[in-house]
């Protein structure tokens, strides 16, 4: 669809009862996250520079006109703590071999029972995945609420093929940039009613959702609060970010999320930039080093090299590095380039 269709110009409500209407806005934003449900996980932390991820790093700076990291009629839903499995090939082996409890959300707010929802979600996925056509996954999205016959909460793993699917479609779709990092934005609807039942009377929920190559890695290890050095696997991670609300009333907080894409920080603090140049001597062309960083500050794990002469400096390297304590383990992703 045309670029000029997308406007130019974020975790759902806690109402005790919900309208039909922003449940289904919700669903949409549970479906949109690939959604499921449990357990505490580390959450968004406000720090000197803003609002921090503590183990992926990503920062949200704070609003140019007060405080927070959104609006006080912004406030956390419920269900901001859901938790949902993800498969994983931990040897890298091509099969899938485990599966591994990730929060569903980074950020879940809802502005009210009709205010619309904002939603911040990383997820960890395969490397082919994560290196595949950003338009063709947020397409995928669009296709797979269409198909689920209704939104819900959660995102059902299997879809019957009997199920009717609602109405959909996309206003517009385009490739952006987010914080120096590449992505893709599209704008679509969704109907509350199948495709053969639509009417001038229908009910449309409207979705701007943004996926963004992050450039994160995500450990096996990284949401546990072990002291020990460990063998980790590492996976890629994408972003995706969005907004939904109800079609006529879209325009009301949409530039909000928009100030909320213009505040993300994909940012490293002194001692990991120091790293990532102490690591140049190690490599002969552009290296990817995936590390994971011990709450002590110690490297705990990293992922192996396929270059000996690299892995062994590598390990080297890491061994004696030292980098700042934090309450959880970290991951980094270090594009390294040769000295």
């Amino acid at each position: 669809m045309p670029a000029a269709r997308l406007p130019t110009k974020g975790v759902c409500t806690s109402v005790a009862a919900m309208t039909a209407s922003s449940a289904r806005l919700l669903g949409l934003c549970l479906v949109l996250s690939l959604g499921a449900c449990g357990a505490p996980f580390p959450s968004l932390q406000e720090q000197a520079a803003g609002y921090e991820h503590p183990t992926y790093g990503y920062v949200f700076a704070r609003r140019a006109e007060g405080a927070g990291l959104l609006a006080p009629e912004w406030q956390p839903h419920l269900r901001a703590n859901d938790t949902r499995e993800v498969p994983a090939d931990q040897d890298g082996d091509g099969v899938l071999d485990a599966a591994l409890e990730v929060p569903v959300f980074d950020l879940l707010y809802a502005r009210g029972p009709a205010g619309g929802s904002v939603f911040v979600s990383t997820f960890p996925t395969s490397r082919e995945a994560a290196a595949g056509d950003l338009h063709t996954i947020l397409t995928g999205y669009v296709a797979t609420a269409a198909r689920a016959g209704q939104i819900t909460y959660g995102f059902p793993r299997t879809i019957p093929r009997s199920a009717q699917p609602m109405a959909s479609r996309v206003l517009g779709s385009r490739p952006r940039e987010v914080a120096g990092r590449p992505a893709h934005e599209i704008l679509f609807e969704i109907a509350n009613v199948p495709e053969g039942r639509v009417t001038d009377a229908t009910v449309w929920s409207r979705g701007h959702v943004v996926l963004v190559r992050s450039d994160l890695t995500f450990s096996d290890k990284q949401y546990s609060r072990t002291r020990g050095s460990s063998t980790a696997a590492f996976f890629p991670v994408l972003m995706v970010l969005g907004y939904a609300n109800t079609a006529t009333a879209f325009s009301a907080h949409h530039d909000e999320f928009e100030d909320l894409l213009t505040r993300l920080r994909f940012e490293r603090g002194p001692a990991v930039r120091q790293l990532g140049a102490a690591l140049g001597s190690c490599v002969t062309r552009e290296t990817l080093v995936e590390l994971l960083v011990l709450p002590e500050g110690r490297v705990g794990a990293h992922a192996a090299l396929a270059d000996e002469a690299s892995e062994r400096c590598v390990s080297q390297t890491l061994i004696t590095a030292t980098l700042p304590r934090s309450e959880w383990p970290r991951t980094f992703a270090l594009r390294v380039t040769p000295r």
